[in-house]
């Protein structure tokens, strides 16, 4: 049995083994290779005995294409696929070539114990690995963090609505600092906790009923929009994690999107 090591295309090399043990299993390329076969030793025969080839070479031919047949081609070996990233189980194709299926498990293994010796000397985070995730994976996490938008229109409404009541007067007036609150700040949103004046009114919408309207103090509707952004930085989490893992559930996507975002 021979092990081939792949990375998200299992599907297509049990695909291109099992074609591969299909037609050279078949009678009409058995039937094909003893053409050849004949045709060969015919060309070789006649090339001999009209003194083109020295009879030596005759046979070096014959015993190459004995070679080639009774080691590479007729003997069959079950070669197991396994998926590195470990989304799929090994699968097995039986009937392979030998001569194909030591070839695949050679430079297979050859590819699999670079990546991993890499990996290891330079001590890459587990979520960012090429083994587990692919090429420059982190590099498409900070992309697709960076692409993330809302995409509730009745939240960006109430943030937008929040931000021309509550937080640009108090800039005007010099109680929320742009520079210091907001410019400087790594979380622009919690900055702003405590900070907005409680005796200015906001009109928000409901997320589930946009038609229902309350007019709310400040302070309560920060507290009222954290609640809403808590329930939409959950949902764009999930939705990226389901992008970014494709195979894996919902729960487990998000959770391993939250590792990544650490690690990236």
């Amino acid at each position: 049995m021979y092990e081939v090591y792949a990375y998200w295309n299992v599907a297509e090399l049990e695909a291109m083994f099992n074609a591969v043990a299909a037609i050279m299993g078949s009678g009409d390329y058995l039937g094909l290779l003893r053409t050849m076969a004949i045709v060969g030793v015919i060309v070789v025969v006649i090339a001999t005995l009209s003194g083109r080839e020295r009879l030596d070479g005759m046979w070096k031919w014959l015993f190459f294409l004995a070679i080639f047949q009774a080691l590479l081609l007729v003997p069959k070996v079950t070669v197991t696929i396994v998926d590195r990233t470990g989304n799929e189980p090994p699968r097995a194709v039986a009937n392979v070539p030998i001569g194909l299926g030591a070839f695949a498990h050679a430079m297979s293994k050859v590819g699999d114990w670079l990546t991993g010796a890499f990996e290891t000397v330079f001590s890459l985070p587990n979520d960012v690995k090429f083994r587990k995730n692919g090429t420059l994976f982190g590099h498409r996490v900070l992309a697709e963090r960076l692409a993330v938008r809302s995409g509730n229109p009745v939240l960006t409404s109430n943030l937008l609505e929040f931000y021309r009541e509550c937080v640009a007067p108090d800039v005007a007036t010099g109680y929320i600092r742009m520079k210091e609150d907001i410019i400087e700040v790594n979380n622009v949103w919690a900055s702003l906790n405590g900070k907005t004046n409680p005796a200015r009114l906001v009109t928000v919408r409901d997320i589930s009923d946009p038609m229902l309207l309350n007019t709310i103090g400040c302070d309560v509707a920060y507290q009222s929009l954290s609640t809403q952004l808590t329930a939409e930085s959950n949902r764009q989490l999930s939705l990226l994690g389901s992008r970014l893992y494709p195979r894996m559930s919902q729960a487990d996507a998000g959770a391993a999107i939250v590792a990544s975002l650490a690690t990236s």
